[in-house]
């Protein structure tokens, strides 16, 4: 394979991911409401940066890092430092895949739901 063709491979991948992080918000819209603030990193590759994982959610104080993965691609070691920080410092790292993204919608919309209840749960005991 030459590079041409590489480089080309890398690219159609880095598309499907895009497309991934769009039907997941779209389904995300409308299964969790109140997730208002969803950002996709933009991608720097072509600049020489790093980005540390593609989007991520904030949802009543709730940090979700989101890596999307197509096909067989792994999460590179960077993308796993950036999670595990993510996680250490109370964060929720998530790998979306084509098969898990119903799965990560509602670990969402189950998290948002403890979220509400703690907080119903916090009022009732003042």
């Amino acid at each position: 394979m030459d590079l041409f063709s590489i480089y080309k491979n890398e690219k159609e991948l880095m598309m499907l991911e895009t497309d991934l992080l769009k039907r997941f918000k779209k389904k995300l819209d409308v299964r969790v409401p109140s997730a208002k603030f969803y950002y996709k990193i933009p991608d720097t590759r072509e600049l020489g940066g790093k980005k540390p994982f593609d989007s991520f959610l904030v949802v009543r104080g709730m940090f979700f890092a989101i890596e999307a993965k197509v096909k067989d691609r792994k999460v590179t070691p960077y993308q796993k430092y950036n999670l595990e920080l993510v996680a250490a410092s109370g964060g929720l790292p998530i790998e979306l895949t084509e098969k898990n993204i119903d799965a990560v919608i509602e670990l969402i919309q189950k998290a948002v739901r403890i979220k509400q209840l703690s907080t119903e749960i916090a009022k009732q005991t003042k």
